[in-house]
């Protein structure tokens, strides 16, 4: 049997690593950690059979400590044995949560928090992005994926508005330009040559003469843009995860993520 998946583990481990006491101290149920998931959890883990979660019962001692398949999820006075503190303190690197809007992920049974994964780990593929149920990452649900709650042997191809406004403005895109800028001027100098890389990194083709004269006017003409307004250049930067650098290339490589083609095929 699987663990249940828990819709308010953060208050469960609030309960179990309550505020340090004293070795002749005693923790009570009902008046330590009662009112605490009452007023947080009973609406999915309470005495409503109906409403309860996948039998997970949190309105009893007995309840948050029972056994679960042959795993507990609390193990009462012995924090380091519970599997969901180190669920909540866990630093796998298999799981990740990239930039996303604030106040998104927030639901009626969930106090815990999206924290923004730093580091390499915050760039790794979308596959290792943090799934919840009941809140999907914004932008994968722009781009009609499942929900993971059943099996899919196709999926929707994407033909709408949003999707191309999400790529144009959502943090990650901001910082995967970004990257794909250093690579592009990593290995070119040349302008022409810079685009050509771009192209095959996110296209897997070569630019035609006309792609490739486009965007290097349009490189050109926001590179005038931006020295007549740093502060402009400054702040695609910052968007981009970058200290420094070229804001207007980082412009042109935006456009090409936000390609039909790059997007579709």
């Amino acid at each position: 049997m699987k663990p249940p998946r828990l819709c308010f583990n953060l208050c469960i481990a609030a309960a179990v690593g309550v505020s340090p006491v004293s070795a002749d101290a005693s923790v009570d149920f009902n008046r330590d950690i009662r009112p605490l998931l009452s007023r947080h959890c009973y609406a999915c883990h309470g005495p409503d059979a109906g409403a309860r979660v996948e039998e997970l019962r949190l309105d009893t001692a007995e309840g948050a400590a029972a056994d679960s398949g042959g795993r507990r999820i609390v193990e009462p006075a012995r924090q380091d044995d519970s599997k969901l503190i180190a669920r909540i303190e866990s630093s796998d690197p298999d799981i990740v949560m990239s930039p996303q809007p604030p106040r998104v992920w927030r639901s009626t049974c969930n106090i815990l928090k999206w924290e923004t994964t730093s580091g390499p780990d915050r760039c790794r593929r979308a596959l290792y992005t943090y799934w919840k149920y009941t809140s999907p990452y914004p932008v994968m649900t722009t781009f009609d994926a499942g929900t993971a709650e059943v099996c899919q042997n196709h999926r929707v191809r994407t033909k709408a508005p949003l999707p191309a406004l999400m790529t144009l403005n959502d943090p990650v895109f901001f910082e995967a330009a970004g990257a794909l800028v250093q690579r592009m001027s990593d290995t070119h100098k040349e302008l022409s040559d810079r685009i050509a890389h771009g192209f095959l990194r996110v296209l897997i083709r070569p630019p035609t003469p006309e792609e490739t004269a486009r965007l290097a006017q349009l490189y050109e003409s926001l590179s005038h843009d931006f020295a007549s307004d740093p502060d402009a250049a400054t702040e695609l930067l910052n968007s981009a995860g970058r200290t420094s650098g070229d804001a207007a290339f980082i412009a042109v490589a935006k456009i090409l993520l936000n390609l039909d083609e790059a997007l579709m095929k």
